[in-house]
């Protein structure tokens, strides 16, 4: 199915896909649907709008915690 998606786009640059990241799936020329693999971590990120560095900062009552009860 990739392919054909794929052919179809290059074929026709109006052609519409959606991407749907939630279910890993990209979907077009109406019936056409395929599965894309993707790392749970840049998943989840792309989902929240958010890079490594908001991750982190996404843990900071947990760490200021830890920090506090560590002296």
């Amino acid at each position: 199915m990739y392919k054909q998606l794929l052919e179809a786009v290059q074929l026709d640059r109006s052609t519409e896909i959606t991407i749907d990241l939630p279910t890993q799936s990209v979907t077009g020329l109406g019936s056409l649907e395929t599965t894309f693999p993707i790392d749970e971590f840049s998943k989840h990120c792309l989902l929240e709008g958010i890079d490594q560095l908001g991750y982190l900062l996404s843990f900071d009552e947990q760490i200021t915690n830890y920090e506090q009860q560590r002296t």
